[in-house]
């Protein structure tokens, strides 16, 4: 009997020692970090002109920013090809760029990229809390619309260049 209670406080002990040999779960993927020239800036109520009603806001992936970054690239250099270059050979380096996404009626992923010249920064302060909005500016701000769920860029739009 004697041995029997000892058996049994010794698994006692064994089993409820408390330590979990068990190591913690992390995720398998990096969390992404933005790049300084880079913000994503949530979708306020009123953007049906950008997203169409019955928008959703969501927030944009690593994937997600890099397709846009892609999208964006690639109509950067659609507007060299075109008879007018309203960039004016500037490049990607040349930009801050705004995130905003937003899920459509249809459960596509939106995300509305809005640019602005770094040589601006100090105009606007709050860029990486605040959408940039100007009335023109010409070639130093530009936005368009990526569809990231079709891998399609819409609405390419230079201001001054309406």
């Amino acid at each position: 009997m004697r041995q029997l209670i000892i058996i049994l406080l010794l698994i006692s002990s064994i089993s409820c020692s408390g330590k979990n040999d068990t190591p913690a779960k992390t995720s398998d993927k990096p969390k992404y970090t933005l790049k300084d020239y880079q913000t994503i800036i949530p979708a306020v109520d009123n953007m049906d002109y950008l997203f169409g009603k019955g928008y959703k806001e969501y927030t944009p992936a690593e994937d997600d920013i890099e397709a846009a970054e892609k999208l964006l690239i690639e109509g950067m250099e659609m507007q060299k090809m075109g008879t007018v270059n309203r960039l004016l050979n500037r490049k990607p380096e040349d930009y801050f760029r705004q995130f905003v996404g937003a899920i459509n009626s249809k459960g596509e992923k939106i995300i509305w990229v809005n640019c602005f010249c770094k040589t601006e920064e100090s105009s606007f302060k709050d860029w990486k809390k605040n959408i940039v909005y100007v009335k023109d500016g010409g070639n130093c701000f530009f936005n368009l619309k990526t569809n990231i769920s079709a891998n399609t860029l819409t609405d390419f739009f230079v201001n001054g260049n309406g």
